[in-house]
């Protein structure tokens, strides 16, 4: 089985320290799988690479509920993300009205410190600039790392909810 590519597009690009390559995300008994490998230096590759995949120019919708469930590394460098993005996310003014980021989570946070365990839920608009307004909250839950997490957002035309 292989990602329906009418709907998804493997990235293939350097993200902060790592690589985003094809090989890295797939399908294995029905699931997506976002690997992240420690390449060996003798191999050529960069030392880090993972999977993502994205749907710009493929879909997007205003409104909706948004969910996955996941298993979080353990292991300290991750940066896990589940979130949604527009390109109209970088215009600046109307409050993010014209366009947000929205973080389900992200878990850059992972240690190997088992009681650090934290992700992140955020909203990103006004750009990435000097004009650039967020607001999060930091989640904590020692389960998550070791188990799977359950992670939802609804979005409707007045508010955005986090839902576990």
């Amino acid at each position: 089985m292989e990602l329906d590519a009418t709907k998804w597009t493997k990235y293939d690009r350097q993200k902060r320290a790592s690589y985003w390559t094809p090989d890295d995300a797939y399908l294995e008994d029905g699931h997506l799988v976002l690997r992240t490998r420690r390449n060996a230096p003798e191999s050529g590759d960069p030392e880090y690479t993972a999977g993502a995949i994205h749907s710009e120019t493929k879909f997007e919708t205003t409104y909706g509920y948004f969910e996955a469930r996941c298993r979080l590394p353990h292991t300290a460098g991750g940066w896990s993300a589940f979130w949604l993005h527009t390109e109209s996310v970088k215009t600046i003014g109307n409050d993010g009205n014209d366009g947000t980021e929205i973080d389900i989570m992200e878990s850059p946070f992972i240690s190997n410190d088992p009681a650090d365990t934290r992700i992140v839920t955020a909203l990103h608009y006004d750009g990435y600039g000097a004009d650039h307004r967020s607001e999060a909250e930091q989640i904590v839950d020692p389960t998550m790392t070791r188990f799977m997490a359950h992670l939802c957002r609804r979005v409707d035309a007045d508010r955005i909810s986090l839902v576990f």
